[in-house]
């Protein structure tokens, strides 16, 4: 508090490395790459998030954000743009959509190695890792704007058709 200004909040002290606080938790490398086989990047975006401002770091988590978003349409039209190119030969989607599908657990597995340190320090002081059904939700989540418009689209198909 400042001694000329009685309205002014207190000053406090706050620790300069919030990793060393065990009353957040994190998810594990583990989890999202886990996360990130069945709900893709965004599922292993979404938890990359949730750890950033668990650490206090939303500036971080929302350029993490916005950049995962980006790729993830970008491997979309480079999918599309293959599609395009190959003139709608089997062998050449299915080859381009695997390597779109493998492609974005390993951007989120990648990703989350950055955090390495961060998820030790948080372990060395006694943090602990969030539960596995918090892992689900950001594979659900990922999945649910698809299976929406996916959803909306048969039921549009069923009336007008």
């Amino acid at each position: 508090m400042n001694e000329h200004d009685i309205w002014s909040a207190p000053k406090t002290e706050v620790a300069d490395d919030p990793r060393a606080s065990s009353a957040s938790r994190l998810f594990s490398v583990e989890q999202i790459g886990i996360a990130s086989l069945f709900g893709g990047l965004l599922a292993g975006a979404l938890m990359l998030c949730w750890n950033l401002r668990s650490l206090r770091r939303s500036s971080r988590a929302s350029t993490l954000i916005g950049l995962s978003v980006v790729v993830l349409w970008a491997s979309r039209l480079a999918f599309m743009a293959v599609v395009i190119a190959t003139l709608m030969e089997a062998e050449s989607i299915a080859l381009a959509a695997v390597m779109v599908a493998l492609l974005q657990p390993l951007l989120a597995w990648g990703v989350a190695m950055t955090q390495r340190n961060s998820w030790r320090a948080h372990r060395s002081a006694g943090g602990a890792l969030r539960p596995a059904w918090q892992a689900l939700i950001a594979v659900i989540l990922a999945w649910l704007p698809a299976t929406l418009l996916m959803l909306v689209l048969g039921l549009i198909a069923l009336v007008f058709g």
